[in-house]
């Protein structure tokens, strides 16, 4: 179990969480955020379970729950995690109807004390496109700053836009 925060707590993904994540990242918004030219089918959701989330060693995924309530509002992870450079990225996606709470910045919170405190991990890192600076403030609010900008690194609509590095590091 890593730390619970302020607003949030994490726990392991069950199967009970696949549903309304895969309607989360077929919701117009999160597609958008997240990159996504095409919403993704029930089976194209399990294969992507099962190869990243069930057999990547390389990964660490939570779901993330409301404190008071226990209702499931997002899946937080870290991705490459390097153990021999101890860094990691950190990738989140909330429920776009719990959005705006506080919920995404004290979930990244929580799991950076979680890789800083319990897998040692030295960084973290996170990339953000230029059109989400909602997501960029939620991973300011958790201790991130801009580590870089990566110009003309995402095409969207017909045009080049910037990519944003944020990073942290253990204290």
């Amino acid at each position: 179990m890593a730390k619970a925060g302020k607003h949030v707590r994490l726990r392991s993904l069950r199967p009970a969480d696949h549903g309304p994540w895969l309607e989360w990242i077929n919701h117009p918004a999160v597609m958008e955020g997240l990159d996504r030219a095409l919403p993704a089918t029930s089976e194209q959701h399990e294969r992507y379970i099962r190869a990243n989330v069930t057999e990547r060693s390389d990964a660490v995924w939570f779901a993330v729950e409301t404190a008071q309530q226990d209702q499931f509002v997002g899946v937080v992870w870290l991705w490459d995690v390097n153990t021999r450079h101890r860094r990691a990225e950190v990738r989140i996606v909330i429920d776009p109807t719990a959005s705006g709470r506080g919920y995404g910045s004290d979930a990244v919170r929580a799991l950076s004390e979680y890789a800083f405190g319990t897998l040692g991990l030295h960084k973290l890192y996170a990339y953000v496109h230029e059109r989400n600076p909602r997501s960029r403030a939620a991973f300011e609010r958790a201790g991130f700053t801009l580590e870089a900008t990566l110009e003309g690194e995402a095409f969207w609509n017909g045009s080049f836009a910037a990519v944003w590095r944020l990073a942290r590091f253990a204290e």
